[in-house]
């Protein structure tokens, strides 16, 4: 072998198959890791976010339902799926589970939708009504405390909320 030629091999080095196919292999193992890790944090991002928004939800439903139903001064319709009555200022308020929504009225005027249809499982949500003595009762003049149950949906879960909320203008009777 002469000079020339060992001069030429040196000159032409470059990736054997074997490196190119480990390097391949190994690019490849990287890659779809590196893919799944990403897809399963995108996955829980929407998860997380679906939940904080139902929660958002949940609280802001809650406090107000419980504010103005606790406020009853008189009651005007108490059924499974719809309880109205009239609280401070003589505003009317109706909250009423209909078409899978649970939607609030307030004065005859528009009805708000305060949890859509999407977010809510109406098979088991409603209004339960009690008496002093922890019977249920459907005389309006004898009830002292509304029982709500709302059953939540987010994605492929279910939360339920139950209120048992004490009409402080009845308390005493």
């Amino acid at each position: 072998m002469d000079r020339d030629d060992s001069v030429r091999k040196r000159a032409h080095k470059g990736f054997t198959l074997i490196e190119f196919i480990a390097t391949l292999v190994i690019v490849t193992v990287v890659g779809s890791l590196t893919y799944q890790i990403i897809g399963n944090m995108a996955n829980i991002y929407a998860y997380i976010t679906a939940r904080n928004k139902l929660t958002s939800l949940i609280r802001q439903v809650d406090n107000r339902l419980v504010l103005e139903i606790r406020q009853a001064q008189a009651i005007n319709t108490a059924t499974p799926q719809l309880f109205e009555c009239v609280i401070p200022e003589n505003n009317t308020i109706r909250y009423q589970i209909t078409e899978g929504r649970l939607q609030r009225q307030q004065n005859d005027g528009t009805a708000h939708i305060l949890i859509p249809a999407e977010n809510l499982n109406s098979t088991g949500s409603g209004f339960t009504y009690y008496d002093a003595s922890m019977t249920e009762e459907t005389n309006i003049d004898s009830i002292k405390s509304v029982s709500v149950i709302l059953n939540l949906v987010s994605g492929n879960e279910t939360y339920t909320l139950h209120q048992h909320i004490l009409l402080e203008s009845r308390r005493h009777y």
